[in-house]
């Protein structure tokens, strides 16, 4: 059963410590425990220690707890029987934190040097190797390789031959040389990481608590106690990789751990979460919506000149059903078996659990962990917006995935070959579309030969703009492939301005994604086939209207 954290003696507790044989009170039960289990979320992470306690235990004393808990968090559950009152913890004194911190990260940092420790006696040897065969080849007629002589040298079967050992030597050992070097390096940074630590514990920078729990227990019972700590987290990494002969997209979940509680878990029970418990649980509440008359303060003066040079991304008209932020969008003994990881999709969040405890350090550093994979089919595309530039860009469409996706950096890889990093953020609905680089082999050429402008309208009054453009599109792949061409045509925002186009040929849609005006082309390509789209817009306003956008 699980007893929440109060604030001071329950009435159940006090009762039943009025009952109990109070003649001469128990001495506190001083204990560390054991980290067994771990629930890490976005933000934050949820610890469960057990302790034993023995019968007739009064007080607990629960030591070497991390001081970045969260007290309200504490909770302990047991046994029938078992009777909590109340809960508080203290920090340590410096003195005192000195045995929690020892125990936390001497042995790693012991473990550290020495295996530091190994790297440079091998790299001590690779020297006196390389000084060797530096001092041996140098000296004239040096013996090698081929036969040997009665002393035991090596005697050279040719010049060529003694050159060639002499060339293979060395390259092993320089090669084993960096590799040790690099192997030095990290291992230099770890010791650094973990005598941070130790030092900042040394010196009260990052404390260590005791928590006092007030228990009755008639016999020997296990105890989990539970409190949340700030400084551990994960964050969803992802990986997408195309495989084009086979039109798929393999999506891979991994999660990197960030483990800086101040303890070791080792061999714990390790359960990842994408809930967020440290947020806000409830949401807005509605106001009323008050309207009210303002009096005009006159003509507001716009510098058209000044805000046509800046660039107007946004226009809003009052009464029009269409925004152009709408359109555009925002811009935005160890056991050596692999860590499985179970995924279970509940009603409000996901849960991955581990299939066996393993070991994560309060070092600070990141661990990566495999969370599930899925093979979607994909539809592959290369994309161009002829009126945004010539390139070209390959894209895959696959079906959104099952389950909670957070946001998170997604990495990118088309037929092996690492093509970029993008921000996992798909738009809502029930496909989505991954971008895998550029497509160097579809050729874009564009002849635009600007606007025109010609008077319409009685007597002139009104002026119209046309825009012409003709994309010339070339697969110079060796097999066939689909061009998705996207334009933007002009959206009137305003009953002055009128806006037409004509396409030839026809798109296959002219809202895109639901974005007005965004016509697209599916162009399916023979290798070694050209095809041309002509696009023509015409803008009538009235004139010498100064015009937002292009």
């Amino acid at each position: 059963m699980a007893h929440p954290h109060p604030s001071c003696l329950a009435p159940a507790f006090v009762a039943f410590a009025a009952a109990s044989v109070a003649a001469t009170p128990t001495a506190p039960v001083d204990v560390v425990g054991h980290v067994t289990a771990a629930t890490i979320y976005t933000e934050g992470a949820s610890v469960e220690r057990d302790v034993t306690v023995p019968g007739g235990a009064r007080l607990l004393e629960v030591r070497c707890v991390p001081d970045n808990l969260a007290d309200e968090s504490l909770q302990v559950d047991g046994p029938a029987g078992l009777r909590v009152g109340e809960m508080r913890w203290e920090r340590l004194s410096t003195a005192e934190s000195t045995a929690c911190h020892h125990s936390a990260h001497e042995g790693q940092l012991r473990t550290l040097e020495e295996q530091r420790a190994a790297l440079a006696a091998k790299l001590t040897a690779d020297e006196i190797a390389v000084e060797y065969l530096h001092r041996w080849g140098s000296l004239p007629g040096t013996p090698l390789a081929g036969s040997h002589a009665a002393n035991g040298v090596p005697q050279p079967a040719s010049p060529a031959q003694s050159a060639e050992a002499l060339r293979r030597a060395a390259a092993d050992l320089l090669e084993d040389q960096a590799r040790l070097k690099r192997q030095a390096h990290d291992a230099d940074e770890a010791i650094a990481r973990v005598q941070s630590l130790v030092g900042a514990e040394t010196r009260g920078e990052r404390g260590w608590s005791v928590v006092h729990i007030e228990v009755a227990t008639p016999a020997q019972a296990l105890l989990h106690v539970r409190y949340q700590v700030s400084q551990a987290s994960w964050r969803p990494v992802y990986r997408a990789t195309l495989d084009s002969a086979a039109g798929t997209v393999r999506l891979e979940r991994q999660a990197e751990l960030i483990q800086a509680s101040g303890e070791d878990w080792t061999d714990v029970h390790v359960r990842l979460a994408t809930g967020q418990p440290h947020r806000e649980p409830s949401g807005p509440q509605p106001q009323p919506w008050a309207i009210t008359v303002r009096e005009p303060t006159g003509p507001a003066h716009v510098d058209h000149e000044s805000a046509l040079a800046a660039g107007v991304q946004r226009v809003e008209v009052t009464g029009s059903s269409i925004k152009l932020k709408d359109m555009i969008g925002e811009q935005t003994d160890v056991d050596l078996s692999p860590v499985q990881v179970g995924a279970t999709q509940r009603t409000f969040d996901a849960v991955f659990d581990t299939s066996r405890p393993f070991t994560l350090a309060s070092d600070g550093g990141g661990h990566m962990l495999t969370l599930d994979t899925t093979v979607l089919p994909a539809i592959a595309r290369v994309r161009v917006l002829p009126d945004r530039g010539s390139s070209a860009w390959l894209v895959a469409e696959v079906a959104r995935p099952a389950g909670t996706w957070p946001v998170g950096a997604m990495h990118l890889w088309r037929d092996g070959v690492l093509v970029g990093t993008a921000r996992w953020q798909p738009e809502p609905g029930p496909r989505i579309t991954l971008p895998f680089g550029r497509d160097d082999l579809l050729d874009v050429q564009v002849a635009n030969p600007g606007p025109t402008k010609a008077e319409a309208g009685f007597l002139g009054s009104r002026a119209q703009r046309r825009y012409e453009m003709v994309a010339t599109l070339t697969n110079r792949h060796a097999t066939p492939v689909t061009v998705e061409m996207l334009d933007s045509a002009p959206v009137a925002m305003d009953d002055k301005v009128r806006a037409s186009s004509t396409y030839d040929p026809l798109p296959t849609a002219t809202a895109w994604h639901d974005k007005p005006g965004v016509a697209q082309w599916l162009l399916p390509m023979d290798a070694g086939q050209s095809r041309q789209v002509h696009v023509t817009h015409v803008v009538d306003a009235p004139d010498g209207a100064m015009l937002s956008g292009r």
